[in-house]
C-alpha cells in the first residue's frame, strides 16, 4: 500500500510540446506572441471567409495574402519553439518531459502543448523544479515544472 496523496491524477502521454523562457524585461513573450496570432488569424479566417461568399476571386486574394503573412512569420521565428513530440507525465499542478536540451531550475517558461485528437492548443505559464538526465532514455532530459 502506498502512502502517495497527490491531489491530482497523473497521466502518462506523449504529446507535441515546445516552450521558451519568460522574458524578464516586461516584453512580451514568444509563446504570448504566437497565442496573439492565432486569435488574429481565426478572426482573419472568418472574414476572409465572409469575404469569399461576396467575391470569390478577392477571398481567394485574401487568403493567398493571409498564408504568405504566416509563411513569413514562421520563417523569422528562430527555433527557440520547436514542437516536438514527447514523453510527458502531466497532472493539474505540473509536468514533467523529456527534452534533448536543460532547462535551469527556477526558471520561468511559457509551454504550448497540442493536445490530439483535436490539435488544442494551450499555453501555460510554469516554473521549472529540476532538470535531470532522463534515465528512461538515456539521453537528454527529464523537466519538471510546476504550473504557476
Amino acid at each position: 500500500m502506498t502512502d502517495d496523496k497527490r491531489s491530482y491524477f497523473r497521466i502518462d502521454d506523449n504529446l507535441k510540446i515546445s516552450w521558451v523562457p519568460v522574458l524578464e524585461d516586461g516584453r512580451q513573450s514568444e509563446a504570448e506572441s504566437n497565442a496573439e496570432m492565432r486569435e488574429l488569424n481565426e478572426q482573419l479566417s472568418a472574414l476572409i471567409s465572409l469575404a469569399f461568399q461576396h467575391s470569390a476571386p478577392v477571398g481567394e486574394a485574401l487568403g493567398l495574402l493571409n498564408r504568405k503573412l504566416d509563411l513569413l512569420t514562421k520563417s523569422h521565428n528562430g527555433s527557440s519553439n520547436v514542437e516536438r513530440l514527447v514523453r510527458v507525465n502531466i497532472s493539474g499542478a505540473g509536468i514533467g518531459f523529456h527534452w534533448p536540451t536543460p532547462a535551469e531550475p527556477g526558471q520561468v517558461i511559457d509551454l504550448t502543448l497540442i493536445l490530439k485528437p483535436s490539435n488544442a492548443t494551450v499555453c501555460i505559464r510554469g516554473e521549472v523544479l529540476r532538470c535531470d538526465s532522463d534515465s528512461i532514455e538515456r539521453s537528454g532530459y527529464w523537466i519538471r515544472v510546476a504550473f504557476v
